[in-house]
Parts: C-alpha cells; sequence; structure tokens
C-alpha cells in the first residue's frame, strides 16, 4: 500500500461536531459564543452540515471520530471489505465508494 493521502473537508455530521471541533481551538470561549461562530461559518458557507455531494473518482469518503468528513485515496482500504460492504457505493456517483456511516 502507498502512503495514504486524507483531506479533511469543511463538512460535518452535525452542528454539534462543528461546534466540538472549533471550540477545540479556544477552550475558553463560551457556549453563546461558539454557537454564534459556528452559525456564522454556515451562514457563509465557510462549513456545511452533511456529507459533501461530490468528491473525485477512486477516493473514499470518511467521518472521522470528531464527525469531519475526510476525503481519503482508495489504496488506503482493502478491497475485501469494501467489496463486502453492500452501503458503501454513493448515491449520486456510480462507482465512487463511501465509508461514512451515514
Amino acid at each position: 500500500m502507498s502512503n495514504p493521502t486524507s483531506i479533511g473537508t469543511a463538512h460535518f455530521r452535525t452542528i454539534a461536531h462543528a461546534e466540538r471541533y472549533y471550540a477545540a481551538y479556544d477552550p475558553d470561549i463560551d457556549a453563546a459564543e461558539l454557537r454564534a461562530i459556528v452559525a456564522l461559518k454556515i451562514r457563509n458557507r465557510e462549513i456545511h452540515i452533511g456529507p459533501p455531494n461530490d468528491f473525485p473518482a477512486g477516493t473514499m469518503l470518511t467521518c472521522d471520530r470528531d464527525g469531519r468528513y475526510h476525503i481519503q485515496t482508495m489504496e488506503q482500504f482493502d478491497t475485501r471489505v469494501a467489496e463486502s460492504n453492500s452501503e458503501i457505493e454513493h448515491p449520486a456517483k456510480r462507482n465512487r465508494l463511501e465509508a461514512c456511516d451515514l
């Protein structure tokens, strides 16, 4: 296997995941200010809630434990596992695989 390539996206599973992600940058921030920052980022389309609609062919969409979506090269994954998972085909793009538990 080659060295993995993983690119974090601006997409999060939920608003709560986005809030936890940004809270790590300023542990002293209060909850109301954090919610306002995340809401502004969503309004300004800096971040998004939900998986990306499109990603390059030959890649997989994954989520980390913190709820942030990543695009990763297919070489990182054991294709036997991918082939045995009946839910991995991205609904919008045939022959593009998705590894997130959506």
